[in-house]
């Protein structure tokens, strides 16, 4: 789905998000790349170890109430669901532990037990029912402080996770043992049963209790007997928990990017990641060692904004940067621009750019301009295809060096200019870098491609050149949705432009730029006017005769073309003459002709006019 070439091209990068990745009872969609070298032999598979399953050690407590307003068949119930969690997740890295509460805790079992005779039946034999208040938050400060301790069993660095089941609100105050729970990175699911539940201020007892966002840690059942019923989502949920590691807890899908070889650093984009928030995942040495990357911003404020969805490599003022769309960010869409420290391999956040206008997806196609080839990039453009006005559809922000705007023609409001941006070897021959921009919907969808030519150390945006798909054929959709233009293709030393279509791709041939210099001569250089007002007798200027020489001098302006002259170009002008005030226009005379290309000059006399 997208590809990608070092600043040399002798490396290629190819991936496709779509690869499924089955994790116990998880589906994870999460993509492979492969890495090519310059002949395109023995490809290098990347899937990132934040994308294997590798689960993360899970300590889990049952917290679960035995108060007097419980009846013995609910009791019942409560140890049966426990049992069907523990047996469903035996063969995981979850490790359990149980305490049953009421006017005081008691630990039925901790992960020592566990760990001896993981039978849940034979762990929950004897458990009683206590009967007495709920004071919930004296049991959660035992379960903090006496049982996720390494005597009771907790395992280093496992995820620790406490299952709250209830059937009333508590009987006693917080007095910060949430914020101590918090502080120890324990999880926290609260669960309340029964008729006690159905008021908001009940529910906000819950999630007191419970993590954030309570949204997802909070469930509130009409009975114990849907106690059972739950045992999938739950169960799903303690999956989740168990993957953390993971950093990747939805579908990923890159957008590569290949640093110079002498880094030797290769970048993927994985919008996917951590809710859809997105980041970036930094292959180093040999691909054997792996970073995560995401922004320092606040992770509800990322949420959704799919940090990675457009990559770029930057080479500024000798300092490697990379640029990194986030086009759902806010809705408005934004590119963070991060630079790494070479010696360290520290990532620093040092720039974001917001966007301007709310659905525009301002950060969906990044582009990076070196226009005079002095190997330090000059133009950072960024694509926003969805920006709407009243005569144009997509805009293409300039920045970096200097600030700009580039926009399509006029009268496609739907036209998504911007969609595919690419910077293209010298085309015009004047020893710049060009750049093409895709507008894949305008013409009703049949699509277009922009090329701006390189200028001093930015983009002249005067007189683009625009090829429609229409005019290259009727059948074509979305021609310009992809772009690349970096090789020649016939070998005649002109880069040639790949555009893609829908189920298509056209190989536009580039020509070389013709200049053609006219010199006109005539002979008198002024013609008296008596001579030509035709009056006295016709005997007197019908024979008048005027010498007009007409020299066209060529010159090839793309000096590195290779290719065959042209041998003949197709040539029209017009000769007139009027009189003045007079219904009569004169004489019209049309020579059509052929110059050479390549021969420095061609004359062309008229004898008599």
């Amino acid at each position: 789905m997208t590809l990608a070439s070092d600043v040399r091209g002798s490396k290629m990068i190819a991936c496709g998000p779509g690869l499924a990745e089955h994790c116990d009872k998880n589906l994870y969609l999460s993509g492979i790349c492969y890495l090519f070298d310059a002949k395109l032999r023995n490809p290098e598979s990347i899937k990132t170890g934040y994308q294997k399953c590798l689960k993360g050690n899970v300590d889990l407590v049952f917290l679960f109430d035995g108060s007097e307003s419980m009846k013995n068949r609910d009791f019942s119930n409560i140890t049966e669901f426990m049992i069907g969690v523990m047996d469903g997740l035996h063969n995981s890295t979850v490790h359990f532990a149980a305490v049953q509460f009421s006017s005081s805790p008691k630990i039925e079992f901790d992960f020592n037990d566990y760990t001896r005779n993981p039978n849940p039946r034979a762990l929950l034999k004897g458990v009683t029912h206590m009967k007495g208040i709920t004071n919930t938050f004296k049991a959660i400060r035992c379960v903090v402080d006496q049982v996720f301790i390494p005597e009771r069993g907790m395992r280093k660095g496992s995820n620790k996770v406490i299952i709250i089941i209830t059937d009333g609100v508590a009987s006693d105050s917080d007095n910060g043992v949430i914020a101590s729970a918090k502080k120890k990175g324990i999880l926290r699911l609260a669960i309340g049963i029964g008729h006690y539940f159905n008021t908001e201020e009940a529910q906000d007892n819950l999630r007191e209790i419970a993590s954030e966002p309570t949204d997802q840690f909070v469930k509130v059942l009409a009975t114990f007997e849907e106690l059972r019923g739950s045992f999938n989502d739950l169960q799903s949920k303690i999956y989740a928990i168990e993957a953390l590691i993971l950093k990747l807890l939805l579908s990923s899908f890159f957008s590569p990017c290949l640093s110079p070889l002498w880094q030797g650093r290769v970048v993927l984009g994985a919008v996917g990641a951590d809710n859809w928030a997105g980041g970036l995942l930094e292959q180093q040495k040999g691909l054997a060692s792996e970073k995560f990357i995401t922004t320092p911003s606040v992770r509800k404020e990322m949420e959704g904004a799919y940090l990675g969805y457009a990559l770029k490599f930057l080479q500024h003022q000798q300092r490697e940067l990379y640029a990194a769309g986030a086009p759902r960010y806010q809705h408005v869409g934004r590119v963070l621009i991060f630079e790494v420290n070479s010696s360290t391999t520290n990532w620093t956040l040092k720039q974001d750019i917001p966007g301007q206008q709310i659905g525009s997806y301002f950060g969906a196609a990044l582009c990076s301009v070196d226009v005079d080839g002095d190997k330090e990039t000059d133009l950072l453009l960024v694509g926003a295809p969805q920006y709407f006005t009243e005569m144009r559809g997509g805009r293409v922000y300039g920045t970096l060096v200097c600030q700009g705007e580039l926009t399509g023609d006029p009268g496609y409001r739907l036209g998504r200019f911007g969609a595919a941006i690419t910077d293209l070897s010298d085309i015009s021959g004047d020893g710049l870098m060009d750049v093409a921009v895709g507008a894949p919907s305008e013409d009703e969808e049949r699509g277009a491609v922009y090329i701006y030519y390189g200028h001093e150390k930015t983009l002249s945006i005067s007189l683009p050149q625009r090829i429609s798909g229409a005019r290259i054929s009727p059948g074509l959709v979305f021609f310009g949705q992809s772009i690349h233009g970096k090789r020649d293709l016939n070998g005649d030393g002109l880069t040639d432009i790949a555009v893609g279509a829908l189920g298509k791709v056209v190989v536009l041939r580039s020509r070389p730029i013709i200049t053609v210099v006219t010199k006109v001569h005539s002979s008198p250089k002024e013609i008296p006017r008596e001579d030509v007002e035709c009056l006295g007798d016709a005997s007197t200027w019908k024979n008048l005769v005027v010498d007009l020489s007409i020299c066209f001098s060529t010159s090839l302006a793309t000096k590195h073309y290779q290719g065959e002259g042209y041998q003949g170009i197709p040539h029209n002008w017009t000769c007139s003459s009027f009189q003045r005030g007079s219904s009569i226009t004169g004489t019209l005379i049309v020579f059509i002709f052929e110059i050479a290309l390549f021969p420095s000059e061609r004359k062309m006399k008229i004898r008599k006019i």
